[in-house]
Order: structure tokens, then C-alpha cells, then sequence
């Protein structure tokens, strides 16, 4: 396992342990869920933003008035 933890989480198992997934993930890392049509798993918000949140767009130069 990396040290550091991993870029890139890809779960289709259908249980969707994002508890597990973000303290497996690296900084900056990215979860992709494909199964788990009926499942509500919960996103533990502060350990995911500890980890580099998700991402937010940038606002343009039209919108900061350049």
C-alpha cells in the first residue's frame, strides 16, 4: 500500500465504505462510486476536506471583475 495514500479509489463492490475510502486516500484523491443503486452511505464531510475537498470551480474574470 502506498504511504502516503491513493490517488484513485474505484469501488464496485456496492457497499460504498467512504469512511474506508477517504482514510485509504491521498491528498487530492478521487473516489468513483459505480454501484450501489439503493445504498446512502455517508460522506464523512471533515476527513474529506482534510484530504483536499472536493473541488470547487474558480470563479472567472467576469465574475471577480477583473
Amino acid at each position: 500500500m502506498s504511504p502516503h495514500g491513493v490517488d484513485l479509489i474505484v469501488d464496485t463492490s456496492g457497499h460504498n465504505d467512504m469512511t474506508a475510502a477517504v482514510d485509504l486516500l491521498a491528498f487530492r484523491g478521487r473516489i468513483v462510486l459505480l454501484a450501489g443503486l439503493r445504498s446512502r452511505p455517508v460522506l464523512p464531510v471533515g476527513p474529506l476536506y482534510l484530504k483536499g475537498g472536493p473541488p470547487v470551480p474558480r470563479p472567472g474574470a467576469a465574475t471577480l471583475g477583473e
